[in-house]
């Protein structure tokens, strides 16, 4: 799976593409017209071919044999920021982004992929520091409102995420994934009529995202209507069986009708297909310590919120 669509599936909330930015050859990478043109283009072109075919270790040697032809490639530190990512190495992806962005100081792209990166690493801070500097140099950029409003609601800046989140739609109101992050900042309010209105609107532009049918099996839940609910969940596993939030969406189904090995079984379900993002871990761990508690499994719970406590601290 590639990174963009995790990312999109992670948050209570995630979407955007980490590597969808426009990016202008000739702001990005400084290549000089000299004899090395032509060879620099094939080795970087094959980095990328290799890339999509996941044919990592061949892609990372092609990126570097491209920087090596020439250091002043913004689009090979892009390359092996992406390949990075593709490997949950976020460490070498954020150096490898930082000296993209030390090239091509100018670039909004790069300071919306960076504000990606620290969204998913829970760093939100930083990740909002670099959204508004995106902003600042491409004030139409819909996709980085919409990651705002999706950051502010984790931070329940509810009102701040609604304003962020229609911005974005009048920029761009052909977006799917932006009305289901209005349909999330809607049931945290407890608006479920307008929540449902816009998952509804969602799924409208886009019948095959896992997104607006878990939106919908949630406002379902909240609204105790718990076969709509269920049916919901299980329609987006049928449209993305790998849909993480499909499965917490049933162990949270299953934890209020009591139906606690079920539960667990979901949510373990959901911690395996994907292990090492901090938002959803934080909110897996919670639900699995409330659920041990139930099941009066005292040291096991307590084990599930220490790791909480761990994620807040980290």
């Amino acid at each position: 799976m590639k990174f963009k669509n995790l990312f999109l599936m992670l948050i209570p909330a995630l979407l955007i593409v980490l590597s969808s930015c426009d990016i202008n050859i000739a702001e990005t990478s400084k290549i000089e017209l000299t004899a090395d043109m032509t060879l620099y283009d094939e080795v970087f072109d094959k980095g990328n071919l290799y890339f999509e075919q996941n044919r990592l270790t061949e892609a990372e040697a092609m990126y570097n044999k491209a920087l090596e032809l020439n250091p002043d490639s913004g689009l090979a530190y892009i390359g092996l920021g992406n390949l990075y990512l593709e490997q949950n190495k976020l460490t070498e992806a954020e150096v490898m982004y930082n000296k993209a962005l030390e090239l091509n100081p100018g670039d909004y792209g790069l300071y919306s992929i960076l504000g990606n990166l620290y969204f998913y690493q829970n760093k939100l801070t930083e990740a909002e520091v670099m959204y508004n500097k995106a902003l600042e140099l491409n004030p139409g950029g819909y996709e980085v409102y919409s990651m705002l409003g999706t950051l502010y609601r984790e931070q329940n800046k509810l009102t701040e995420a609604e304003d962020m989140l229609n911005k974005s739609l009048e920029l761009n109101p052909s977006i799917h994934t932006t009305y289901y992050h209005l349909g999330n900042v809607y049931r945290s309010q407890n608006k479920l009529k307008e929540a449902e209105a816009m998952y509804n609107k969602a799924l409208e532009l886009d019948p095959n995202s896992d997104l607006p049918y878990f939106g919908l099996g949630s406002v379902y839940r909240s609204q105790n209507k718990l076969k709509e609910a269920e049916d919901m969940y299980n329609k987006a596993l049928e449209v993305n069986p790998d849909s993480g939030l499909a499965y917490i969406g049933l162990g949270n189904l299953y934890f209020d009708q009591n139906k606690l090995t079920e539960a667990e079984a979901m949510y373990n379900k959901a911690f395996e297909l994907n292990p090492d993002n901090k938002l959803s871990n934080k909110w897996k761990y919670t639900q699995l310590g409330n659920l041990y508690r139930k099941q009066n499994k005292l040291k096991e719970a307590e084990a599930m919120f220490k790791k909480v406590q761990e994620l807040n601290q980290s």
